[in-house]
């Protein structure tokens, strides 16, 4: 089921919605606007509020190229539900481009039984991401995520300024993932993040490069909770580059096995963490408020 169908060889593909849009299905997928192109830019412009579900894989706004940009800037309220597959909020991906995601103070719910995440953008080049609405991911037995930003070989941007939530009951659960191979990786944050994992790890902000430099700026506050893994309120790895980190928000990690505050490890590359919050770490194991490593 697709509230609005679109598809471009050629050319670009471009949407310009501004009505509410419910797509439902018992099989099959569910977009609340699907929109591809092969070799021109996939865009969509939504200022309407979006509702997509299914008993399998369900997405409300879905942009893919596979040679072009990939494009989202949304305004109006998402719901996503899926029961039994995977369950996306705002999705990007450019096969040989960029993406770019940017939500303008649209809520976005995102509920599956495997995994979910309220805005994803992927790409081989550079990745965009603005969210200034509230975000919440729940999955009973995958991953769930607010905010995904991955890209191969391009610099990666995260800027949220709304509030996350992200639960999951048998798996790991994060506030914001990043993930870059070969380039940087920005982000900004002063929303609230509160995240919750009862079977795998519960990380509010984590960033993974392996060749460029990694900076975090946080301003918001942040509760994390795992019951039986990892627990970190921000977590950063890096093999070749530098990593920053300038925290200015109150965090609150309990887990059950390890947890920290902040943690930062390069290999090859410098570290600097800066922090003006208060931290509270906790744990049946060992628990740590700021950990940084500088290999080599």
């Amino acid at each position: 089921a697709s509230g609005i169908y679109n598809i471009s060889n050629d050319n670009n593909a471009i949407v310009n919605n501004a009505g509410d849009i419910t797509a439902s299905t018992t099989y099959g997928g569910s977009y609340g606007i699907y929109n591809t192109a092969l070799y021109g830019a996939s865009a969509i412009l939504n200022s309407g509020d979006i509702s997509a579900s299914s008993y399998y894989d369900a997405t409300g706004l879905f942009a893919k190229s596979s040679y072009g940009i990939a494009y989202i800037n949304s305004s109006g309220d998402v719901s996503v539900n899926s029961s039994d597959g995977i369950a996306y909020g705002l999705y990007a991906s450019a096969f040989q481009s960029s993406a770019v995601v940017l939500n303008y103070g649209g809520d976005i719910v995102a509920n599956s039984y495997s995994d979910a995440s309220a805005i994803v953008a992927v790409a081989l080049d550079d990745v965009t991401i603005y969210n200034g609405g509230n975000l919440s991911a729940y999955s009973y037995n995958g991953d769930a995520i607010g905010i995904v930003g991955a890209t191969g070989n391009g610099s990666l941007a995260i800027y949220n300024t709304g509030n996350i939530y992200a639960e999951s009951v048998n798996g790991n659960a994060y506030g914001i993932y990043a993930r870059n191979t070969y380039g940087d990786i920005q982000i900004g944050t002063d929303g609230d993040l509160n995240v919750n994992a009862y079977a795998g790890q519960a990380i509010g902000i984590y960033a993974l490069n392996t060749d460029g430099d990694i900076s975090v700026y946080n301003l918001g506050d942040m509760v994390v909770n795992s019951d039986n893994n990892q627990g970190a309120g921000l977590e950063t790895r890096n093999i070749n580059g530098d990593i920053e980190i300038r925290n200015a928000g109150n965090m609150q990690v309990d887990s059950d096995s390890f947890s920290v505050g902040i943690f930062a490890d390069s290999d090859y590359g410098n570290v600097y963490i800066a922090n003006s919050g208060d931290l509270t770490s906790t744990a049946y194991g060992p628990a740590v408020g700021i950990e940084a490593r500088a290999k080599y």
